[in-house]
């Protein structure tokens, strides 16, 4: 028995560990911390492993509520090639979890995210050239990242492969700086010897600096502020003012700056672009889109629009009895969730339907999920918006509403304001979310207009 499991010890001994600890930061002001305990072992089969385990906790203000948000991410990698082994996530707000799984079988990566008992599972191909983002600074060089290279990396959040590019500089202390373009986001890093001292997205937006280590300083020499995550992701309005933004059916907007993100084009929202200025004019007064047909996904149950869920499936059923009119179906469910949802606030940001539906608490997208899902019980076609909204002070603020499809076409509608039919104070900037992978690229769509344009109203009228 005391051979058996010396071998045992042998066989899965940790190599070596290392714990780095790193403060969180957002505009320079502290939010939490982030720990990474990195060690080697092998495995059943003779395999050399690395494995990280991430432990983090964020503490955020969000208008009047402090949101938390805490995580925990362990990833292993073959330690000569960086080839992905495995990987378990879960991530915690307010009781509310989401967890994820995956793991290298036969040449390919198999995953899924789950909710509540709903799944997003898949599987792609893998080859050497592949490895976490985590990885990708472990894996190369100084000189390689000096040199610049393109490579794959597996998204650590949706757990999908996401194409890169890394350049970097030297630095006179023998550090070096890299750049990350990742999803048409530029992440700047300060490596040491392989190790990550420093991380910045978006001019300091989000930062992680080494504790210990000297570019923690201003982050540690800034600590009885707590910044508004809402106030910071705002924006004013430079140009005409509008008293009563909820009453526009056509309003026309400039945007401007160096490195203009992309906009929506639909049959409401057109964009003309210039020099510099992207010209964009919403006019809700117009009759519902025809152009795009719904897809499967539009009625199809996910993780987060839990349409499947008997809660569900229930209160969509007790809002459309006696309906038979679509249109009506969706007014009396726009209503619905604009009154079921009694505790407006900030505090959520990881609710499904079915858990909106219970807490009766949330943001924009918890009104939009609700709906969503509602909707699909239905069998009515619906689809999210992201985008800015300009409220009745003049600031521009990131926003989530819905698109429903009838018989007439498509037409937006916002259950956070009660409307059937939207106003025109408002750019969409992204579609989708209804998946892990959807939700990222809306996060990256949103984050690319951080800190990039200005917003002029220059003309409006009210219905």
């Amino acid at each position: 028995m005391k051979l058996t499991f010396f071998l045992f010890l042998l066989l899965f001994s940790t190599l070596k560990a290392e714990t780095n600890i790193y403060s969180i930061s957002m505009s320079g002001f502290p939010i939490g911390k982030c720990t990474d305990v990195w060690s080697e072992y092998t495995d059943s089969e003779g395999q050399c492993i690395k494995k990280l385990k991430t432990t983090s906790q964020m503490d955020i203000k969000r208008g009047n509520v402090n949101f938390s948000v805490s995580s925990r991410t362990i990833l292993g990698v073959l330690c000569d090639t960086f080839e992905p082994v495995f990987i378990k996530t879960e991530t915690n707000q307010l009781g509310s979890k989401l967890t994820a799984k995956g793991f290298a079988k036969n040449s390919s990566f198999f995953y899924e995210i789950s909710k509540n008992s709903n799944i997003e599972s898949d599987s792609f191909p893998l080859d050497k050239s592949i490895t976490f983002l985590t990885m990708i600074l472990k894996k190369h060089s100084s000189k390689e990242i000096v040199k610049g290279f393109k490579a794959k990396v597996i998204s650590e959040d949706s757990l999908t492969v996401k194409n890169v590019s890394v350049s970097g500089k030297m630095n006179n202390d023998g550090t070096v700086t890299a750049t990350i373009i990742y999803g048409g986001i530029p992440i700047e890093y300060v490596v040491k010897d392989h190790l990550v001292v420093s991380s910045s997205i978006k001019n300091g937006l989000i930062t992680y600096s080494l504790d210990g280590y000297r570019f923690a300083k201003t982050a540690q020499q800034k600590k009885k502020k707590k910044v508004d995550i809402i106030k910071t992701s705002s924006f004013k309005n430079k140009g005409l003012s509008i008293k009563r933004p909820r009453k526009t059916i056509k309003v026309t907007f400039d945007v401007k700056g160096s490195n203009i993100p992309e906009i929506v084009s639909n049959c409401y929202q057109s964009v003309k672009r210039s020099t510099g200025k992207k010209s964009v004019t919403i006019d809700s007064g117009k009759t519902p889109c025809l152009a795009k047909k719904p897809t499967e996904k539009d009625t199809t149950a996910n993780i987060y629009e839990d349409s499947n869920s008997p809660e569900i499936i229930k209160a969509a059923k007790k809002i459309a009895k006696g309906i038979n009119s679509n249109e009506q179906k969706v007014y009396k469910t726009v209503l619905f969730v604009y009154s079921h949802i009694k505790n407006k606030n900030y505090k959520h940001g990881n609710l499904s339907a079915s858990e909106v539906l219970e807490k009766r608490s949330g943001d924009c997208t918890e009104h939009s999920t609700l709906l969503a899902a509602l909707l699909k019980a239905m069998k009515i076609p619906v689809r999210m918006a992201y985008g800015l909204v300009l409220d009745n002070n003049g600031t521009f603020f990131f926003h989530n509403w819905n698109e429903v499809y009838t018989k007439k076409g498509w037409f937006a509608v916002d259950s956070t304001f009660n409307q059937m039919k939207t106003d025109s104070s408002r750019i969409v900037i992204a579609y989708g979310g209804n998946t892990s992978a959807s939700r990222e690229e809306t996060a990256f769509a949103v984050i690319r207009f951080l800190n990039s344009v200005e917003i002029f109203v220059n003309g409006y009228i009210y219905e």
